[in-house]
């Protein structure tokens, strides 16, 4: 029994067994717990005995494994539970301007300002709070269409406002954005907003630029036109502020009236010339028998002989710059009563000056310079009638200038009736320690200098020189329309030392004679005729090449824009005649210019234009086949003249000139053919000077001057060879470019008055002449001491 159940039992549980085997190769590996490549499958029933072959499933394609994925990922977004949606950010924003209307301000007035606040952001703003003191109050806002006191989004206010600008502000040249004076050129508004919602407040600003213009207008009158005895003149100087601006701590000064009574019209700030007001003082000048025997009185209390009394008033202001003149003339009318030589009144005057000086190159040379010390000895006497107690402008005279004349005569035209003058001076001038050089022609004139003459120079000759000099001149007024001068001056002379005055002393007589007159045709035209004929004459016969006459005329036609100031045109023609030389030529210049003469303040003129030089025959010399017409020129020329009192103590002086000169041949060594290179010479000169009046007794000068010659012709470009031809190929290794000289000088001086007949002066003198031909070159050191008495 028990064997029975035993083996039930073991057939049981066998099949029980078997049975699960089958079960479990019927499932897929991965149902069964078991997954990747290594998993094994046991047989089921029907194998069991059997050989069994298992085969490897394909890999999945990619649609497969896709597919796989996105169930995956669609059962892990299934498995993850959903966010809460996110709350947007707030951004609190906007912006703020801030717009003036006005231009740049120069008088009081208003200006209009426009504040424009923005919503930039993407929540409304509310709780806004303005400040600032420019402008204030504000009107507005405008624009606040939503739920009101609430800035929408992209919503914008606009509120408006107005500042008052004074004249203090004017004056003070701005105001900075709390109202306060600040001088920073600008009227500045600053607005600063902010909202309940904004942490940072934001400001706009707007800036206006203030005008300052001061000025004044001064204008000088006299109750009388004309004195013909002692009396008193009144004047009325009148003061108007035709600025923007109020004009403070006037100085005003009128030498001749002395102190002044005023000012008249100073009612709304005491001591200040406000805008558009008036003021107005008074004086006057006691005209004595001295003033009216002298014929006129200048600005500085000086007789004059000028035929008026001028008066200047200066006035200036702590604004203003530079100070204003105004002038006043009153006309003197002397008169001889029969006794040519009226009692207590000076026809004749004298003068002597005693000049010691020392130049360290007496020669101009840089090839061995020597030192040198002279004396000069200087009388002169001259006569005037009616008298006068200052001498004429003095005549200068230039014997290169076509024409004789340094630079054209200014014509001052003088409203004396009649004016007569004449001078006589000789200079006696001594050189110490120096050998005689002088040359003394053995050919008597006969032949140029050779080297026979050479070796009879005298040793003993003394470079010791006289000069003498006469002036005249004659001007004549008829009182309404025309006036009439004539000037002439003889000289005997020398040129300026040289190197030539080891062998000849370069001794000349020259005669200018100039006329001219003016018509006054009507109110605004002038016309005006020029007459110059100019005679140059060297002793020697080596420099009779440089002998010549000039005849010269210049015909003006004037425009008056104002009673001082008149525009002009010109023409000049010059004729130059040589003597032996063949560089006869003439020349036509063209000008326009303008002309000023405001009398105690300032006179000049400023013209510019065109000059031509043309030469009369056809050929320059045997050596060369050049034609005239190869060397006549064109170009362009001016001239400056200027004659500025800066105040009642300082005087400057500017003259400038283009044009065309003459080549002194003789001036270059005689016996080199090289330097005879030139026909004329294109020069340039500009000088200025400045004279300052330290005391009543104390002037100091400082003149500075610059010249600039090009020089021009048929030879300008010619080497002599060693067989003496010339030569002008440009290949030519002795090819030689056109000389072209510079000289610069300066000299400070001190003049003191001792007495009224007595003065001093000291003086030094510094000169640099450089020229691209290097023997040209050189420079000097003068000083020299002078004393003058005069009568």
């Amino acid at each position: 029994m028990i064997y029975k159940i035993s083996r039930y039992l073991i057939i049981l549980g066998m099949t029980l067994f078997f049975s699960a085997q089958v079960t479990l190769a019927e499932v897929p590996a991965s149902a069964a717990g078991h997954t990747g490549a290594n998993a094994k499958i046991k047989p089921s029933a029907k194998q069991i005995g059997k050989k069994v072959t298992q085969e490897t499933p394909p890999p999945p394609t990619d649609a497969q494994r896709s597919e796989s994925e996105s169930k995956k990922t669609d059962s892990v977004k299934k498995s993850r539970p959903e966010s809460p949606k996110e709350t947007p950010k707030i951004f609190p924003l906007f912006v703020v301007t801030n717009t003036a209307d006005a231009l740049p301000v120069d008088a009081p007035g208003t200006i209009n300002y426009t504040i424009k606040v923005i919503n930039t952001g993407n929540a409304s703003l509310t709780g806004i709070r303005i400040s600032g003191r420019i402008p204030e109050p504000l009107s507005g806002p405008s624009g606040d269409a939503g739920k009101p006191g609430v800035l929408d989004v992209d919503e914008t206010w606009t509120f408006k406002g107005s500042y008052a600008v004074t004249q203090a502000e004017i004056d003070g040249n701005g105001v900075n954005d709390k109202g306060a004076i600040d001088g920073d050129g600008n009227i500045n508004s600053a607005i600063t907003v902010e909202f309940a919602e904004t942490s940072q407040p934001q400001t706009a600003e707007a800036k206006v630029d203030v005008i300052q213009n001061p000025s004044f207008v001064v204008t000088k009158a006299a109750d009388a036109t004309s004195v013909d005895k002692p009396g008193t003149i009144n004047y009325r100087i009148v003061i108007d502020n035709t600025g923007n601006m109020s004009l403070t701590g006037i100085s005003i000064s009128d030498p001749v009236a002395g102190t002044l009574s005023g000012p008249e019209g100073d009612i709304k700030n005491p001591g200040m010339l406000d805008v558009d007001e008036t003021w107005t003082y008074t004086g006057s000048f006691h005209a004595t028998q001295a003033v009216i025997d002298g014929n006129g009185l200048d600005s500085n209390k000086i007789i004059d002989n000028d035929g008026d009394i001028d008066n200047t008033v200066i006035v200036d202001f702590a604004e203003t710059d530079p100070p204003q003149t105004a002038y006043a003339r009153v006309e003197t009318k002397p008169s001889i009563d029969g006794d040519i030589l009226e009692k207590n009144k000076n026809y004749v005057h004298g003068f002597l000056a005693a000049s010691q000086l020392y130049t360290s190159n007496l020669y101009k040379t840089d090839r061995d310079p020597e030192g040198c010390w002279a004396t000069f000895i200087t009388p002169g006497i001259w006569a005037a009638m009616p008298s006068t107690p200052k001498r004429s402008v003095e005549t200068i005279t230039a014997n290169a200038s076509p024409g004789g004349l340094a630079i054209s005569p200014f014509n001052p035209e003088d409203r004396r009736p009649y004016q007569a003058y004449i001078l006589y001076s000789p200079q006696f001038q001594m050189y110490h320690n120096q050998s005689g050089n002088a040359y003394q022609d053995p050919d008597l004139g006969e032949d140029i200098i050779d080297d026979g003459d050479i070796d009879q120079l005298s040793a003993n000759d003394s470079l010791d020189r006289l000069t003498h000099r006469v002036d005249g001149h004659l001007s004549y007024f008829s009182g309404n329309r025309l006036f009439l001068r004539a000037i002439d001056q003889y000289k005997i002379s020398y040129d300026a030392f040289s190197e030539r005055a080891y062998y000849i002393d370069d001794k000349y007589t020259s005669n200018l004679f100039n006329t001219a007159g003016t018509l006054d045709a009507t109110q605004k035209l002038q016309l005006r005729l020029d007459y110059s004929n100019f005679n140059l004459d060297y002793k020697d016969d080596i420099n009779s090449d440089a002998d010549r006459m000039d005849n010269a005329i210049a015909a003006y036609l004037y425009l008056r824009m104002t009673e001082k100031t008149s525009a002009f045109v010109e023409y000049e023609f010059a004729d130059i005649n040589y003597d032996t030389s063949d560089k006869d030529s003439y020349e036509n210049r063209y000008f326009g210019g303008i002309r000023w003469q405001m009398t105690g303040k300032s006179s000049g003129l400023i013209k510019g234009g065109f000059g031509e030089k043309r030469f009369d025959t056809s050929s320059i010399s045997p050596d060369t086949d050049l034609q005239k017409s190869d060397i006549n020129s064109g170009n362009w020329i001016t001239e400056i003249q200027i004659d500025h009192n800066y105040d009642s103590r300082t005087n400057f002086t500017v003259n400038v000139y283009r044009r065309y000169d003459e080549v002194m041949e003789h001036r270059y060594d005689y016996g080199n053919l090289t330097d005879f290179y030139a026909d004329y010479t294109l020069a340039h000169f500009a000088g200025f000077k400045v004279s300052r009046q330290i005391t009543s007794k104390i002037q100091l000068n400082l003149d500075t001057s610059f010249f600039y010659d090009v020089f021009q012709g048929s030879k300008a470009k010619y080497k002599v060879q060693g067989d003496s031809e010339l030569d002008f190929y440009e290949g030519d290794p002795d090819y030689q470019h056109e000389r072209r000289d510079t000289e610069f000088a300066i000299s400070p001086t001190i003049n003191y008055n001792i007495f009224k007949w007595l003065a001093v002066s000291a003086a030094y003198i510094y000169s640099n002449h450089d020229s691209n031909y290097p023997e040209q070159d050189y420079f000097d050191h003068t000083f020299f001491l002078r004393a003058s008495v005069f009568q």
